[in-house]
């Protein structure tokens, strides 16, 4: 693959692109962008056309057969390729009955800008100011893993407690430089970046999951390296390098899907892609939980203002638009940024795309110039972990076995904007809710059976909740009742459970704690009194 340093990402922020058409009309998407790369493209397959196997050998054929050459091959977000093509060529291969739609990759740039106290976790754990100086947490992020999709975190930094581990690395897959000695020429429309941001990512990592300052402090982070250095990526396909790295992630091939829950931390915008989005909307199908960067352009509709026209960012524009091949519910965490006085950060971006905020302004965490380091960022980017945090920590008492996967990240968007702050935010843009994350909810209460005794039919009920002094309710529900039993009220985690020999049936808890914040039932399966399990 003939890699070049031409494109660049914008953490946090993005480039957008022109006019996008249809898959199917013989078009190529994102052709008139003034972010567009000559000669880079992105290739999708339709649907259903190809196997798995047969992806790579035919994108092979087909950017042969038009002149070009092949780059990275996706057969998990969608079954497609990258390619270096002529622009008539490229117009010639979109009218392939085999291909769903052709784009045309645009340059990112990553946001972030470093200073030297951190507030951020201080103030999502109460309802309204001043801080006070403490935080306080539901869970750790225990058995949960976040996917952190950037220039690469610093895995030896202390603060991390060797819970960072390596996944995917564009950079040594491909053997391009990760950090060469000059930054490329800035795109068109991207800012020269003269400093070195290769800290980025673990300033990320920090604020999900850092010991000292993380939002869950014992989560696994997994590191998806597919920035450079200096905050662009790498590849002559611009898109391509984020695009191999989700594909990775949902091709699972670490395993950790089997291990418990997982959430994919997305601190980077760009052009309006239906390629990306599809990439987003796949994670979701397969279980993931993203959580993406609202961009920094300070729009109030979702834009990259510098350009006229003016289209929505991706993938934070993916909850709004349906271009592409595969389809989702809105349930993408886009995150906007606030600043320690509770107003909206004047260059978040805000409307129909954004969610949720979250503290984004000065926020102090880990860096990568040594295994102690630390800096300050500013940020969409920076705003996307906190809320990432708090998804993990949701999970670690939700891991939603058993369940259709794509409810996974319905549920935690439900429960995070759910007990979001309502109403503290100033400067809020009229399409736009004012939701602050708020990472001290109502407690999360993790439920199962841990013992059956068939010679007198009782379950031995469990439940649990990482925050004191809750009282806790359970109710019963025979199979075939549409109402609830009041069972038990009171501050024991464990309770016989005493049914007749044939009777199916199931229990539901939820906690109170001693603020009077109640979480929401967390339901059981539904159990036979003879031991036979869940139905």
């Amino acid at each position: 693959m003939n890699i070049k340093w031409i494109f660049s990402v914008f953490l946090g922020g993005v480039l957008i692109s022109g006019s996008v058409l249809a898959a199917g009309t013989g078009a190529v998407i994102n052709a008139d962008s003034p972010a567009a790369i000559p000669g880079a493209y992105i290739v999708v397959f339709k649907p259903g056309l190809t196997a798995e196997a047969d992806v790579g050998p035919l994108g092979a054929s087909l950017a042969q057969t038009h002149g070009g050459s092949v780059g990275a091959i996706y057969t998990h977000i969608f079954h497609g390729f990258s390619a270096q093509l002529g622009a008539a060529a490229a117009l010639s291969l979109s009218r392939d009955p085999r291909v769903a739609y052709v784009e045309q990759a645009q340059h990112f740039q990553i946001s972030g800008i470093q200073y030297a106290p951190d507030w951020g976790l201080d103030r999502m754990d109460q309802r309204a100011l001043p801080l006070e100086n403490a935080y306080r947490h539901r869970g750790d992020g225990s058995s949960a893993y976040v996917f952190v999709v950037d220039t690469g975190i610093r895995l030896s930094h202390l603060d991390f407690g060797g819970r960072a581990i390596a996944g995917y690395d564009f950079f040594s897959t491909f053997g391009v430089d990760y950090c060469p000695a000059l930054p490329p020429p800035a795109p068109p429309g991207t800012q020269p970046q003269t400093t070195a941001l290769s800290g980025h990512a673990t300033h990320v990592g920090g604020t999900v999951g850092r010991t000292t300052y993380g939002v869950a402090k014992n989560v696994t982070l997994v590191d998806v390296r597919v920035f450079s250095c200096w905050g662009y990526s790498a590849v002559a396909n611009g898109t391509d390098s984020i695009l191999w790295g989700l594909d990775r992630i949902a091709g699972d091939s670490l395993g950790l899907r089997n291990l418990g829950p997982t959430v994919v931390n997305m601190s980077f915008g760009g052009p309006h892609s239906p390629a990306m989005n599809d990439a987003v909307r796949t994670l979701i199908n397969l279980g993931f939980v993203p959580v993406i960067a609202a961009g920094n352009w300070g729009s109030a509709q979702c834009l990259d203002t510098r350009f006229s026209p003016a289209p929505t960012v991706s993938p934070a524009d993916v909850n709004i638009t349906t271009d592409g091949i595969v389809s989702a519910p809105p349930v993408a965490l886009v995150v906007g940024a606030t600043t320690n006085t509770d107003s909206v950060a004047s260059f978040s971006n805000q409307g129909a795309c954004v969610n949720i905020f979250a503290p984004g302004k000065s926020i102090v965490s880990d860096w990568d110039t040594s295994d102690t380091a630390t800096g300050m960022l500013d940020g969409t980017s920076m705003a996307t972990p906190h809320v990432a945090g708090e998804a993990a920590i949701y999970l670690q008492f939700n891991p939603h076995v058993g369940v259709r996967m794509e409810a996974v990240a319905t549920d935690t968007h439900s429960y995070l904007t759910g007990t979001a702050t309502l109403g503290a935010l100033t400067g809020v843009a009229a399409n736009t809710p004012n939701a602050l994350v708020f990472g001290f909810g109502p407690p999360l209460v993790s439920l199962e059976f841990l013992f059956c005794s068939p010679t007198n039919a009782k379950y031995l009920g469990s439940w649990s909740s990482a925050t004191s002094s809750v009282s806790y309710d359970m109710d019963l529900q025979p199979y075939g009742s549409l109402g609830w039993q009041d069972y038990y009220d009171g501050g024991m985690t464990v309770r016989n459970i005493a049914v007749g020999l044939t009777q199916t049936f199931r229990i539901r808890v939820r906690g109170t704690d001693s603020l009077g914040e109640q979480s929401d039932f967390t339901y059981s399966d539904w159990y036979t009194a003879n031991c036979s399990g869940p139905n």
